[in-house]
């Protein structure tokens, strides 16, 4: 057993149970990944969910209008919308079908920043991923520059994250993207391990513009860590891309394929030597310009 097997065991009570972090707001972008955990999973029975939600602890200020009470504090008032918040939540996990034992809720105020506590987390609770309602770019691009999905980006994590936009209705599988690294590999080990037991989601494994001698390779490990999680064989397929454009390809075919997620490993460390497909650029505009499906994302 590796060292990815052993984390992905820590804490879990039986080896079937999958157990998610998944991030709330008041926003309505946050309902994003709960309705794509909804869709997602048929199977229900195993699904651990924790939600979390942080809040600011709010300095005394100055009551404006009031000579009476010239000071007050807003901490409360963050407390009871984060309450709510995970009230809400809660109830549409339970409208989905996920058993409300299986859920639990975290109200926390916040340690360093939203994004840090998220991290930290997410290492210490030994959560199989980490899911994010991801808002759309737009009207709210200058904002969203600013918000925690970004932040994440630019850290170095163990677990998977799950950035979640608006699920596209009729929306199936997973497209998982090898490219020869040990990252993508243990996303292959995550999808499989996750979509165990999930009789209506296909993988379909893609390499980009591989070598001529290597994707064949690369596509039958891949593979390996699927079946090992006892995925049905007959339900994965695999693709070779010839084009050079690796994101270009990916969003192209997430599109035509229709799937539910597009599942990567992203590394940022690597001798040029070693440069990949999902050096961080490519990870990066997918996470810009995936629309309709949730991108999953290991280092």
């Amino acid at each position: 057993m590796g060292f990815w097997d052993e984390y992905e065991m820590m804490g879990r009570k039986n080896d079937m149970e999958k157990h998610l972090l998944v991030t709330v707001s008041e926003q309505k972008s946050a309902l994003y990944g709960i309705k794509f955990l909804g869709k997602l999973f048929s199977n229900k029975e195993d699904i651990k969910l924790t939600l979390l939600y942080t809040y600011s602890k709010s300095p005394v200020v100055w009551e404006r209008g009031s000579k009476e009470k010239p000071f007050t504090n807003q901490t409360h008032q963050y407390e009871d919308k984060g309450k709510k918040a995970l009230e809400d939540a809660s109830k549409a996990l339970c409208d989905f079908g996920f058993k409300e034992k299986m859920i639990t809720t975290r109200l926390d105020i916040r340690k360093s920043s939203k994004a840090g506590d998220i991290l930290h987390e997410g290492a210490v609770g030994h959560y199989d991923a980490v899911v994010l309602g991801k808002r759309g770019v737009g009207w709210i691009e200058e904002a969203f520059e600013e918000s925690v999905t970004k932040s994440l980006m630019k850290e170095t994590f163990r677990f998977p994250i799950w950035l979640c936009k608006l699920p596209e209705s009729g929306r199936k599988g997973v497209l998982l993207c090898i490219d020869g690294s040990e990252a993508s590999y243990r996303m292959a080990d995550h999808v499989g391990f996750v979509l165990a037991g999930q009789s209506d989601q296909n993988v379909t494994l893609m390499t980009v513009n591989p070598d001529k001698n290597e994707a064949e390779g690369m596509l039958a490990e891949a593979k390996q860590h699927l079946l090992k999680h006892k995925f049905p064989e007959e339900m994965i397929k695999s693709l070779v891309s010839k084009e050079k454009n690796a994101a270009k390809s990916i969003l192209k075919e997430a599109k035509k394929g229709k799937y539910a997620a597009v599942a990567v490993g992203r590394r940022e460390r690597e001798p040029k030597l070693f440069k990949n497909m999902f050096l961080g650029s490519v990870s990066s505009v997918l996470f810009e310009d995936l629309a309709g499906a949730s991108l999953w994302i290991c280092h």
